[in-house]
């Protein structure tokens, strides 16, 4: 017994030891972090009964669990110094191409985090002394093991049962606990790393059917006006109607709830630019903070002139894909997923692309980095755009990163001579790492910045921005020249701050603004036009959601302000700056979602906080259920108010699949998340398939689709931290895998081997053996007959999808 409570004191000590490293790493308060202490001695009982288990098992899992799970809180350490958020298992499915593209900065952050990974690695070592000098794990009897597991039961649900004691009210555990759209920091500061990747884990398998996963609160409207008042809506959107025309409960909800609303009023801005042309640039961890009269005299003019936000907030510290999605489709992203890829399956009416095209007139999106990447060609044609990138009709050369002016030379003649116009771009230059050895702008701008105070990654952060500032310079110049500035508008915002810079180097660009709070989220909603003789200037507050419906008002354009989250900040109302987990700024009040704490500038007002805090909680659940439902797709077309509500024609995710046998099924993996497009835009669809690859097409796209047991790996070769991890613990927890000392990820799977696996997935869902023997058969075949001889029965990567993809179109029923 005492060999026994020495093994649970050893797991309780140690996850808690992690924690505590954890919390004070990412700056997490401890303050509110008494549920992570029932929930950590759950754990620890059941890691206790499972190192415990007698034989050749329980000393296995005791050489495989403590590095395993250090490896889990080292990931995150390392992932939170890069991009200040913990990592959410929305974002694996990026794969092994994503991770190698920030391969630099996750060197330079190991290197600044080295001493807290040394200390976590303690209790790693101490694990070998208790188990030579203590006989540590302890063999238990099966009763104990019983009597661990349910008490591992016990505490875990008794500490959930104890959240409500903690308080009450949207800011309590308990709601958090219940919150689908929390971030994971949210989650691991009050209840811990592995609690919050449990949550995590848990949404993403309700994420896939797109239903409301809790309860919208009351409806709060806080738009303001006369009843009369003209409004920004569509009046032939009969919500009665819809409500009759489906039995769906989250349709029904999202009906019900955007009844109460009135929408936005219309104001004195209302068409104010009707008829001009429209650039809006997402300019790569743009900062206001750059800003300069000298150093950047056109961004400094284009900050000065036109409609100008005093506060304004990028919503996002990181992931481009985020902040580009709020600003295109004027919601907040579901936090749980990848918003825009899941997007790429839904009508979207209100997007500037569409909102244009929809007229007859030209829309127009540029990336210069490949087009594959985020699934872009796919994600921005779906918005309506003539969408063009470096392997999608943009004739420039690959670069780290390439030219943002390069791309404005290669472009602006596509539109200059039209009537009237739309163009969209989103900017690379300003892409991490920060140095004057790798980066190409950094390198090309670096005489520029060669007399600025500040750090090597400093200036060189600054020297690639100037390329932005070069591509503004011209853009500017070319519509002076052809006489069409005073009719064009500029829009220019970031899509996440900086997170390659350190937040030294960031806190020393950002001068005395450090002093404000979530100063580091401060950015600019640049609203420029070459004809306005005075600027506007507007002191409330908003956000990147806010960006979309004030130009669909500016512009004049037919929308329904009550099924966008983000609000037109020219009109009258309550204006929030609401941030990634929830926190926001408003006149009078600053709230952190994090802590709970609030600041007042005036009068305290609980009874407006609480409905504000309910508003901001009911806008990521709206704009998480209109993602997940395609509510547009379903009102447009129940109403008759489109003629066609189907996505846009998909484009091939991959550069080199167009016209192969395979394309299909690769399509199919990408659409529901087990490829991300790569950022090579090579799919390699003839090189033979490791088994890593053939399990990761398997598990991401059935990712919370059935239940799974929550065992560690028993493969000593597959560790936390390598890309194909997550996918091989999901395959294996659901029963997938066969046990054995070792996986062998990197070896080339062979026709037996993928037939193995594929018959356990398929298992699962009731698929006999027959079924899958027909479809390796007919991916085999269609791979000998496309020419391709591979040795020793290996299977090629397309012959791979093709497998994966059938069992998840039989799944999903597609």
């Amino acid at each position: 017994m005492k060999r026994l409570l020495l093994s649970l004191a050893y797991w309780l000590g140690t996850i808690l030891f992690w924690e505590l490293l954890m919390h004070l790493s990412a700056s997490l308060p401890l303050s509110r972090a008494l549920p992570m202490v029932g929930f950590s001695l759950a754990v620890a009982a059941l890691l206790t009964a499972l190192t415990g288990l007698p034989g050749r098992a329980g000393r296995i899992l005791f050489w495989i669990l403590p590095p395993a799970l250090f490896l889990v809180y080292a990931v995150q350490i390392v992932y939170e110094e890069i991009f200040g958020s913990l990592l959410s298992m929305a974002f694996v499915s990026m794969g092994g191409e994503a991770i190698t593209a920030f391969w630099g900065i996750a060197i330079a952050a190991i290197g600044r985090k080295l001493l807290w990974l040394l200390a976590m690695l303690v209790p790693v070592v101490g694990s070998h002394i208790l188990r030579r000098h203590f006989e540590i794990p302890a063999v238990v009897s099966w009763r104990q093991e019983g009597a661990l597991v349910l008490t591992a039961a016990a505490v875990a649900v008794g500490t959930w049962a104890a959240l409500p004691l903690l308080g009450s009210g949207a800011q309590s555990p308990a709601a958090l606990f219940a919150n689908s759209t929390a971030t994971v920091d949210r989650w691991a500061e009050q209840f811990g790393i592995l609690t919050a990747e449990l949550l995590d884990l848990r949404r993403q398998g309700s994420a896939v059917s797109g239903s409301l996963s809790e309860q919208l609160s009351a409806p709060v409207d806080l738009d303001e006006g006369e009843e009369e008042t003209q409004r920004n809506i569509l009046p032939e959107l009969d919500f009665d109607v819809l409500a009759s025309a489906t039995d769906d409960q989250a349709l029904q909800s999202l009906t019900a709830y955007f009844s109460t609303l009135s929408g936005t009023a219309k104001n004195d801005y209302t068409g104010y630019f009707a008829g001009y042309n429209l650039i809006v640039v997402c300019a790569e961890a743009f900062s206001n903070y750059l800003i300069d009269p000298d150093l950047t005299p056109t961004l400094y003019r284009m900050s000065q002139e036109g409609f100008v936000f005093e506060h304004f907030y990028n919503s996002f510290p990181n992931l481009t894909t985020n902040g580009e999605y709020a600003l295109c489709m004027g919601l907040m992203p579901d936090m749980s997923r990848m918003s825009f890829a899941v997007s790429m399956e839904n009508y979207l009416p209100f997007c500037l692309g569409h909102v244009y095209a929809d007229q007859g007139l030209p829309a127009y999106a540029y990336h210069n980095n490949v087009g594959t990447f985020y699934n872009r060609v796919n994600t921005h044609t779906n918005m309506g755009y003539t969408f063009k990138a470096l392997d999608f009709g943009l004739d420039m050369e690959p670069g780290t990163p390439t030219s943002d002016l390069e791309m404005m030379e290669k472009t602006v003649d596509d539109y200059l001579q039209e009537p009237e116009f739309h163009a969209y771009y989103m900017t690379y230059s300003g892409h991490a790492d920060y140095n004057f050895t790798d980066n190409a702008m950094s390198i090309q701008n670096e005489g520029l910045v060669a007399d600025l105070e500040g750090s090597e990654t400093l200036r060189a952060y600054i020297a690639c921005q100037l390329e932005l500032e070069k591509a503004m310079t011209y853009l500017l110049q070319r519509l002076e020249e052809a006489g069409i500035a005073e009719r064009t508008v500029v829009v220019l915002t970031g899509d996440h701050m900086p997170y390659g810079l350190t937040e030294e180097d960031y806190a020393a660009l950002a001068g005395d603004a450090t002093s404000e709070p979530f100063w580091q989220y401060r950015n600019s909603f640049l609203c420029w036009n070459g004809g306005m003789d005075e600027p506007v200037v507007v002191e409330d507050y908003c956000c990147t959601q806010d960006i979309l419906p004030t130009l669909l008002n500016l512009f004049g354009f037919s929308y329904d302000s009550r099924l966008l989250t983000g609000r037109d900040v020219l009109a009258p109302g309550e204006h929030l700056a609401v941030l990634k987990d929830g926190s926001f700024l408003t006149d009078g009040l600053v709230y952190d979602a994090a802590t709970g704490q609030v600041t007042w500038s005036g009068q305290a007002d609980e009874n407006r906080l609480n409905t504000l805090i309910q508003a901001v909680n009911n806008e990521f659940l709206v704009a998480s259920s209109i993602l997940g439902t395609d509510y547009y797709g379903f009102a447009f077309e129940t109403l008759g108010l489109a003629e066609n509500t189907e996505p846009s024609p998909t484009y091939a995710s991959y550069a080199d699949i167009a016209g192969k046998w395979y394309e299909d099924a690769v399509e199919t993996l990408t659409r529901y998340g087990a490829l991300s497009g790569g950022g090579t835009g090579a799919f390699s669809g003839e090189n033979a398939a490791s088994r890593a690859d053939f399990t990761a097409m398997l598990a991401r796209s059935l990712a919370g689709q059935e239940e799974e047991t929550g065992t560690a790996l028993p493969y000593a070769d597959v560790e936390a931290g390598q890309w194909y991890y997550e996918p091989i613990s999901h395959a294996w927890n659901a029963g997938w895998l066969a046990e054995s000392d070792a996986f062998r990820p990197q070896d080339k799977i062979t026709q037996a081997e993928a037939q193995e696996i594929l018959d356990a997935a398929a298992a699962a869902y009731g698929l006999s053996r027959s079924w899958t023997e027909a479809c390796v058969a007919e991916a085999m075949e269609a791979q000998a007959a496309s020419g391709l001889e591979l040795p020793d029965g290996q299977v090629s990567r397309g012959a791979a999808a093709s497998m994966a993809a059938a069992l998840v179109e039989e799944v999903y029923g597609s």
